[in-house]
């Protein structure tokens, strides 16, 4: 497919990707003609993601051979089990540990190599039922990948 249509009437195989970090699910899952609504909070991991996205889309002539079957959508959002709380966000040096929190842990001594920053988060239930999941026979989620450093 050329663009992710939450609304197409198509059948589609889902994988969602929670904790995404850099890709490495998202990609793979997208290879194998997957839709894939991946969720990371990082914003350093999101621009690796995209970057590995659209290398990936190409072959060693500049020709897009996968971008037909790449229907990927990020969101920079936690899933958690409320949706629109605020929660702080921790990136520690190694950013695939980055972690929710209502309130920043202690801080470690390479506090120059931290950031921190706010979320918000949304409920998987919300997310399908905003965008009228519950009420499609034409798809299902084929997998579920959950890697949230312990929220």
């Amino acid at each position: 497919r050329d663009s992710f249509d939450y609304n197409s009437t198509a059948a589609l195989p889902i994988v969602i990707d929670i904790g995404g970090n850099i890709g490495y699910y998202t990609l793979l899952s997208a290879a194998w003609n997957h839709a894939v609504v991946t969720f990371e909070i990082n914003p350093a991991n999101i621009i690796r993601l995209c970057e590995s996205l659209h290398l990936n889309s190409r072959n060693e002539y500049g020709f897009s051979e996968l971008s037909h079957s790449m229907a990927v959508m990020i969101h920079q959002q936690g899933v958690s089990d409320v949706t629109g709380s605020t929660f702080r966000v921790q990136v520690h040096r190694n950013p695939g540990q980055t972690a929710l929190g209502k309130t920043p842990t202690k801080l470690h001594s390479d506090v120059a190599t931290q950031r921190t920053f706010s979320t918000t988060t949304v409920t998987l239930d919300d997310f399908a039922e905003e965008r009228g999941w519950f009420h499609r026979t034409d798809f299902a989620v084929s997998i579920l990948k959950v890697d949230t450093e312990g929220h």
